[in-house]
């Protein structure tokens, strides 16, 4: 052993530990004259750390993490805290009781973006042991530290103070900008180490409203500026002057430490600014009466005194105003601005016009409107005859922006109703016309009583008044009815008749063709009218003298027509009504009446005693059906043929002795309508007829007729026997098959009406092709390929399918679709045959109809042509060899059937012993 100098002896000691932890040891030194002892103590730490943590936070915004920390023994243990890492804060020292567990609060506050690493150390002070923590600090690009409002006014200038502090240990210099030309200040700026300074920004807004800068919201941006070497002398000398705030001492370490700045040369802040802007006084104020539901011109005058174009934009504050949105106004020019004002609701308001240059302060104009209820409208007065009604059209015109929802109320709702459903609401759409109609039904002669005011109420508006008035004037002869009856039987009709007064009345009816009309005035040309005729009369459960009909009250005319001879029949309803007290009907118009009108109707003062309604009635005998079978007409499909047909006409036509101008027939396709009324005097003296074809409905008159023509060749009539005999000549040309009645119709508009039926009858084409498809095999699929392509320049619609009996081994595709016009290839279609069977014959009958045409294809399935092998051999062994080699067991049945115990079962006794 060696003995130090001082006397002292080195005691070499090893510790090996093998866990983290504390390892107290004791050492005891013996010899010959004395003993020593040593206390001995190892702490072991962990060698990775017991966790990890990771911040991520914006700059300037402070993040805490809790860390449990347990105290696992029965003794107070007290922590001493490190922490390694910038900008990484917590309390230095942490109590936890006994087995408690204590959360210690790591905060993470960065100044500018920023990637820090550091360790979180806690020792315990009692045995040393230490609890190490990796921690990890993000710091993102920082959020705004402050958001301030900014209240100010156009064209003035508002300043705000903003607090901007130093969180370093050096002095930062900072460039100030911001994102809106009206926000301005100091370029830039100075803060000392740990202070705050008040930076002044000055703002002067153009335009009102809240205003936003290049994003969401305005900005004002404060950024470190990289100092230069001679900028430090600078700094040192206004330090000197501004000692009263630090130490020269202090401030000259700071300062020299240019490392220090340098760190912070990314750092960098801003402040939300939320500008408020109200707008200045207006150029003028302009007062102005509108009307509700109108448009109102307004003139802005506008001059450009710059040598420059200036683009202005325009804000208009309400939806009912109407105008650019932007102007140009050239160098030197002088214009005025229109704006159309179209309010819908009534009472006062405030609206704006403000045009805002692009860099420039704005100007606007003050509106102060009174908009008052909508103008009446007076609707131009109508004229109806007494009992029936005619309609009038409200325009209902909404120029404004707004939807109207509109309540109507009707003054007269006896003369006047609106034709509108009442279960729905009137509602009128922006910026439309709805036209509603108005039913008028006079009640009396004149204008008495026939006036009506309707009004329109919405939320907007609580009048909007419409004036009608109307004119009741004399009935005129109402339409011609008309009936068709066969020849023997009889058919009514019903008029309907209403009081269309507010009197009880008196009716009486009466029937030209049966008595001439009383105390009435007809014009010449109803002459024809008034003749007496047995074909009609009224039904026997009719009343027709002295029916009494209250106000509004109806009554039915029931009117028989029997015919008897071939003849047209001519009669009038004429309907007198008085009223029931006796008095006159007034007329209040009188002297608006024409001459010649008051002369026709026997008027010569203001009250008249009836009032009459005139229904003319014309009868149209229909002559019985031929007793001759009808007329057959056969063609092939995609053939014509042409047939005579000739039609006899049996009544009294010429009558005795007629002149050869009453002999006179014509004989024309069917024109327009003959009218009824006309003077028979006028009407040639010639016989008449018009000739039409009928199909039994309107689908196979759409099929039928461009296939189906009828022109008359020949006619005859012989005076003796009052026969005419004419010769059609009828063309058809059907395009498929089909089996159809028609009836071929004359008419004579003195005589009556013939029908005679014709059957048609188009049998099937001729094939168009014969497709032979030959078999591929049992089971297997050949196919055909054919186009076909529509007769028009329009894709047709057609469908594809085989003939009852063809076979099922036969397919097509597809069976339905549309013909490709016939400037194209035309559709694909394919056929397909599938046999099952060799040596069989398989047919089919393909149609392919459209609309118009019909095709049909005769298909042949032939089976597969087979062909005999040659050179192969036979699968079968037919010689038998192998089974002659086999040897031959014979069977000794004498000696099995010995060995036998009991019967089989061949015995009848089944299962006896033998022995």
């Amino acid at each position: 052993i060696l003995i130090a100098s001082d006397g002292s002896v080195p005691l070499p000691l090893q510790f090996l530990p093998l866990h983290p932890g504390r390892y107290p040891c004791k050492i005891l030194l013996k010899s010959r004259y004395d003993v020593r002892a040593y206390y001995v103590e190892g702490i072991v730490n962990e060698e990775q750390p017991e966790a990890k943590f990771e911040f991520e936070t914006p700059a300037f915004e402070a993040l805490t993490q809790n860390i449990p920390i347990k105290n696992q023994t029965n003794d107070k243990r007290t922590f001493q805290v490190t922490i390694e890492g910038e900008w990484f804060y917590g309390p230095i020292d942490l109590h936890v009781g006994p087995g408690e567990i204590v959360q210690y609060p790591l905060t993470f506050k960065p100044i500018f973006e920023c990637v820090i690493t550091g360790k979180l150390i806690l020792q315990n002070e009692v045995d040393g042991m230490e609890h190490i923590f990796d921690i990890k600090g993000v710091g993102k690009k920082p959020s705004a530290l402050e958001h301030i409002t900014v209240e100010c006014q156009v064209g003035n200038v508002t300043q705000k103070h903003i607090t901007l502090p130093n969180l370093t240990n050096t002095s930062l210099t900072f460039k100030v900008t911001a994102d809106l030309p009206i926000v301005w200040g100091n370029p830039q700026i100075t803060v000392y180490p740990y202070k705050e300074i008040l930076y002044l920004i000055n703002v002067r807004p153009w335009k009102r409203g809240i205003l936003k800068g290049i994003k969401s919201i305005s900005t004002v941006t404060f950024s470190t500026v990289r100092r230069k070497c001679d900028d430090y002398e600078d700094d040192t000398d206004q330090d000197k002057a501004l000692s009263c705030l630090d130490s020269i001492t202090e401030q000259s370490s700071i300062f020299d430490d240019a490392d220090a700045y340098d760190n912070f040369h990314n750092l960098r802040f801003w402040y939300n600014l939320e500008i408020h802007s109200t707008p200045g006084p207006p150029i003028d104020i302009m007062e102005l009466t509108c009307i509700a539901l109108d448009s109102t011109c307004i003139e802005i005058p506008l001059s450009n005194p710059k040598d420059r174009a200036l683009h202005l934009d325009v804000q208009l504050t309400s939806a009912a105003l109407n105008g650019d949105n932007e102007i140009i106004l050239s160098p030197l020019q002088c214009t005025k601005y229109i704006v159309w004002y179209s309010p819908a609701t009534t009472g006062y308001s405030n609206e704006s016009i403000i045009f805002q240059p692009e860099m420039a302060e704005e100007f606007w104009y003050l509106l102060k409107l009174t908009i008052e209820l909508p103008k009446p409208t007076i609707i131009p007065e109508i004229q109806c005859d007494l009992g029936k009604h005619v309609t009038q059209i409200i325009p209902l015109v909404n120029r404004t922006h707004e939807t109207l929802k509109l309540q109507a109320t009707n003054s007269n709702p006896e003369n006047f109703v609106l034709d509108i459903n009442r279960k729905s609401q009137l509602i009128i759409s922006p910026h439309s016309t709805t036209d509603l109609p108005v039913l008028f039904y006079p009640s009396a002669l004149g204008r008495t009583d026939h006036q009506a005011c309707i009004n329109f109420s919405c939320a907007q508006f609580t009048e909007w008044k419409f004036y009608l008035s109307g004119v009741g004037l004399f009935p005129q002869p109402l339409d011609t009815e008309r009936i068709i009856t066969r020849i023997g039987l009889q058919s009514s009709i019903v008029i309907p008749f209403k009081n269309p007064t507010t009197e009880d009345v008196l009716i009486d009816i009466t029937l030209t063709s049966v008595e001439h009309p009383r105390n009435l005035v007809i014009d010449h040309c109803w002459d024809s009218f008034i003749y007496e005729s047995p074909a009609f009369r009224f039904s026997s459960v009719s009343e027709i003298q002295g029916i009494t009909l209250p106000p509004k009250g109806n009554v039915d005319i029931s009117l028989l027509f029997i015919p008897k001879i071939m003849k047209l029949h001519k009669t009038m309803v004429i309907v007198e009504m008085t009223k029931a007290n006796g008095k006159y009907w007034p007329i209040d118009n009188f002297d608006e009446l024409d001459v010649e009108f008051k002369s026709i109707m026997g008027i010569d003062s203001e009250e008249i005693q009836a009032i009459h309604w005139i229904y003319p009635i014309v009868g149209l005998p229909l002559a019985p059906p031929p007793k001759s079978p009808p007329v057959i007409i056969q063609c092939q499909s995609r053939k014509r043929v042409e047939e005579k047909v000739e039609i006899i006409l049996n009544a009294g036509f010429f009558g005795l002795n007629p002149t050869p101008e009453l002999t006179e027939v014509l004989v024309i396709p069917r024109r327009t309508s003959y009218s009824f009324c006309e003077d028979p005097n006028e009407i040639p003296k010639i016989h008449e007829f018009e000739y039409e074809i009928q199909f039994e409905s309107e689908a196979m008159k759409s099929k039928l007729e461009s296939c189906v023509a009828v022109y008359l060749i020949d006619k005859s009539y012989d005076v003796t026997a009052e026969r005419l005999t004419f010769i059609f000549n009828l063309v058809f040309t059907p395009k498929k098959p089909l089996r159809s009645h028609i009836t071929l119709k004359i008419q004579c508009i003195t005589e009556g009406i013939w029908k005679f039926p014709i059957m048609l009858i188009a049998t099937e084409p001729d094939t168009d092709a014969v497709i032979d498809i030959e078999g591929v095999g049992l089971f297997k699929e050949s196919v055909f390929e054919l186009r076909l392509k529509s007769q028009t320049r329009n894709p047709e619609p057609f469908t594809a399918h085989f003939l009852p009996g063809s076979d099922l081994e036969f397919f097509v595709r597809p069976q339905a679709g549309e013909l490709l016009p016939c400037n194209t290839n035309g559709t694909l279609i394919t056929v397909g045959f599938k046999p099952k069977m060799y040596c069989r014959k398989y047919k089919a009958t393909l149609v392919i109809q459209t609309e118009e045409m019909y095709w049909i294809y005769e298909i042949n399935g032939l089976s597969p042509t087979t062909v005999p092998p040659k050179n192969a051999k036979s699968k079968i062994d037919a010689t038998h060899k192998t089974h002659d080699n086999v040897p031959v067991h014979r069977r000794n049945f004498v000696r099995e059937n010995a060995k036998l115990l009991r019967t089989g079962v061949s015995s009848t006794i089944k299962g006896a012993p033998l022995v």
